[in-house]
Formats: C-alpha cells, sequence, structure tokens
C-alpha cells in the first residue's frame, strides 16, 4: 500500500542486497490516490479502512490550507457514526 503524493510511482517489487546475499519481493501495489475518484463510495462505506484512505487523501489535498484541514479533520470525526459509514 502506497501513501505517497506521486502519481507516476508505482513499483512491484523491492529488492535489497547486501555482502552478496540478495532479498527480492514482487507484489501487488495498491496507491491510495488511486481512490480520488471515489471519494463518495469512501464517505458512504462501513469499513474502517476507507476512513483511513479518506482522511489521508483530504490530508494530501490540504497539505498548504491549515484551515481546511482542520475543518475537514472536525468534519470527519464529527460525521462518524457508530454503525459505519459516514453521515
Amino acid at each position: 500500500m502506497l501513501a505517497d503524493d506521486n502519481s507516476k510511482w508505482r513499483p512491484s517489487s523491492y529488492s535489497h542486497e547486501l555482502w552478496k546475499c540478495k532479498t527480492e519481493f514482487s507484489f501487488r501495489m495498491v496507491k491510495l490516490l488511486d481512490y480520488r475518484k471515489r471519494m463518495r463510495e469512501l464517505e458512504e462505506s462501513d469499513n474502517p479502512f476507507a476512513v483511513a484512505v479518506l482522511v489521508h487523501l483530504r490530508t494530501l489535498e490540504t497539505k498548504r490550507d491549515s484551515q481546511s484541514r482542520r475543518r475537514w479533520k472536525a468534519e470527519l470525526t464529527k460525521a462518524r457514526n457508530l454503525s459505519g459509514g459516514l453521515r
């Protein structure tokens, strides 16, 4: 799962070599930025991970706007109900 803000960086493997020993991983990549077009779906979901992704995306959107960031934090916190999803 990648939470960076570079939409072009999409690795599918990782390798590290030390003293002629090599470790290599291949993996399925999930980019949180890809969920920007699914904000409504995230807001309506009762999956706790959806809220985490939504918070992350809002954080990226408000990177240089502390007032908007504060407002979104308050709205997301208030909107979350006990049964899941956002109101």
